[in-house]
């Protein structure tokens, strides 16, 4: 089903929300920008650009913690993304119900440059538990079938901006990773 984003009256874009999600309490797909757009979705996606510029800015310095500066700039970026109102309409142009829509510059990786192999080690139980949790997802799955990769789509290429649409009561669920890798879509329709 065809979709389009909106700020503030204007349309920032077209998007089909034909990528297959893990839950279905997400949707996500390519947009479209229009000529208007373009520069909105610029701000949509502008917050991880500044959070790499200031983990730069800390590995040069030697510092951990954010400067007043950095967070003012981060706080502006927010201010900015917020300030469109993103909105989603279906193809009959009505509104749709989200609590959250993030917009990603896929052609940009503002983090590429950024080395983070001076992380810290993790404490013994924590990786513990880190491995119980991925053994146990794991175990979910076994003896189901390997249905195979998916064909690659070249829209991953060629397309410069991706949103995922939180649905209404996705930012409380309690059984997030609780579903297996169906196409939840046939939920929704």
């Amino acid at each position: 089903m065809p979709y389009t984003l909106w700020s503030h009256g204007r349309l920032v874009g077209h998007t089909e929300l034909d990528i297959p999600c893990v839950q279905s309490h997400i949707m996500q797909g390519f947009i479209e920008p229009t000529a208007v757009g373009r520069p909105l979705l610029a701000d949509a996606a502008g917050v991880p650009a500044v959070c790499a510029a200031h983990r730069r800015a800390q590995k040069q310095s030697g510092r951990r913690e954010n400067n007043s500066a950095e967070m003012e700039a981060f706080q502006r970026a927010c201010d900015r993304r917020e300030a469109l109102h993103l909105e989603l309409r279906d193809e009959d142009g009505n509104g749709v119900a989200v609590e959250w829509i993030q917009v990603n510059d896929i052609q940009s990786d503002p983090f590429a440059d950024l080395d983070d192999d001076d992380d810290e080690e993790l404490d013994e139980e924590l990786q513990a538990e880190i491995d119980a949790t991925i053994a146990e997802w794991k175990s979910r799955f076994e003896g189901e079938e390997w249905k195979g990769e998916p064909e690659p789509d070249p829209r991953w290429e060629t397309m410069q901006y991706h949103c995922m649409v939180y649905l209404p009561g996705s930012m409380n669920r309690e059984d997030w990773g609780s579903r297996g890798f169906e196409d939840s879509r046939d939920e929704r329709d």
